[in-house]
């Protein structure tokens, strides 16, 4: 056994702070943390492969020399970018792995208690609209137009069955909104009865239809759990393609709320990227160099927009383009060894740089928009309890204003999500 990084992580049992360990074991990676009331725990890291761990520590700063303070279980900086926004309490839904389990008895903010909190955040460039689902708000639409009418970015997260509506999707266009986030779990019937209780494809199929017919930009959120729908990572891929899907979130089973006493059925994020790379026939190497290029572009617009640059993910992403016998990474393209060779140099300059970021990063939005073959696919594991890791969180991206603490808190979605 070697160990890799000391850290701190929670008890699964009483929720408090302890110690823990991050160890390799015949080429595996665990997390073990001892809490003195209930125990030992060992849970296997959202890096569990070894290989794909060290050479992601050579892009990002995985092994911490000092643990990580309690404090950064909320992010205090306030750098972010985007926040989730605590929107609604309700669901049209009553799905088996629902995170968030019971939903009574819970306040849900009116529409000036929601808008309050964001006009305290000036800082504030972006705010997804999510918690449960967005859309059984009546006022959704006219809260869309004042969060637009304050210089946001505002995006929906929703799992889509309201906008197999075309009437209500065109009003959703009409909000102003910039992009819609739909979960989609697969093109068969199967992972819809494992995962939402009922058969939501013909529905989410519509609704992807509508997004495309009124012109909604719009990504997948494709939701994994082994044995039910991992063996379609590839024909999704197919559809994005077909559908000139431009982002796609491949994440695993969260083990959580109501899915929390599920024996199995979680992925690790490592495990999702080999899974990926057999279907896709795309090397873990060529996700790696994908993975630099999102580094370098990551931290250059963080530095240009004076923000906190991250140094540790939980996630890997890959750009995908189409050939004639399926598909292969951009890293294989001459324009992508370009771009990082041009982005590497421009790290390298970036203080002289600094004084024409505004155009720079104009330039970069108008060169992603030339990219419409390319598909930029994120294969994540949200931390659970049997695996959470704080040095992983004080870099964490997906934030969310939890109006439920007494301050308004921003903190981690893992830890949210954990009701941490």
């Amino acid at each position: 056994m070697k160990i890799l990084k000391s850290t701190l992580s929670i008890c699964p049992k009483c929720r408090i702070v302890v110690n823990a360990n991050v160890f390799e074991k015949k080429n595996e990676v665990f997390i073990t943390k001892n809490c003195e009331k209930h125990g030992r725990f060992v849970g296997k890291y959202v890096w569990s492969d070894y290989n794909i761990y060290k050479e992601l520590g050579k892009i990002y700063k995985l092994n911490s020399k000092d643990k990580p303070n309690t404090e950064s279980k909320y992010v205090r900086d306030n750098s972010f970018f985007e926040l989730i926004l605590p929107f609604t309490q309700k669901c049209n839904l009553n799905c088996p792995i629902c995170f968030v389990g019971s939903r009574k008895n819970i306040k849900e903010l009116n529409q000036r208690e929601l808008l309050k909190l964001v006009e305290q955040k000036p800082e504030l460039k972006s705010v997804a609209l999510s918690e449960m689902e967005p859309t059984t708000r009546k006022d959704l639409v006219q809260i869309i137009k004042k969060l637009k009418k304050m210089n946001l970015n505002v995006s929906l997260i929703t799992n889509g069955v309201k906008l197999s509506d075309l009437d209500y999707a065109k009003k959703i266009k009409e909000s102003g909104i910039d992009e819609v986030a739909v979960s989609f779990d697969g093109l068969t019937k199967k992972p819809y009865m494992v995962l939402r209780g009922q058969n939501l494809l013909e529905k989410k199929l519509m609704a992807i239809d509508n997004l495309k017919k009124i012109g909604i930009p719009f990504r997948l959120s494709f939701t994994l759990m082994k044995g039910v729908n991992d063996d379609q990572i590839g024909d999704i891929i197919d559809f994005c393609f077909k559908n000139n899907v431009k982002r796609l979130t491949i994440s695993s089973l969260f083990y959580g709320g109501k899915a929390r006493n599920l024996k199995s059925g979680a992925m690790t994020t490592s495990e999702i990227v080999k899974e990926f790379s057999q279907q896709c026939n795309v090397s873990v190497n060529d996700i790696l160099e994908c993975c630099k290029k999102r580094y370098l572009e990551m931290q250059l617009y963080h530095f240009f927009n004076g923000m906190k640059t991250r140094e540790k993910i939980c996630g890997m992403s890959c750009y995908l383009t189409q050939k004639e016998n399926g598909y292969q990474s951009l890293n294989k393209t001459f324009k992508f060894k370009l771009d990082l060779t041009l982005l590497a140099m421009a790290w390298k300059t970036r203080k002289i740089l600094y004084p024409f970021r505004r155009s720079l990063i104009k330039l970069n939005r108008t060169r992603k928009l030339i990219d419409k073959k390319v598909l930029d696919v994120l294969m994540l594991r949200h931390m659970d309890l049997s695996n959470l890791d704080f040095d992983l969180i004080e870099d964490c991206s997906t934030l969310v204003l939890n109006s439920k603490s007494k301050e308004d808190t921003i903190t981690s979605y893992c830890l949210f999500v954990n009701s941490i």
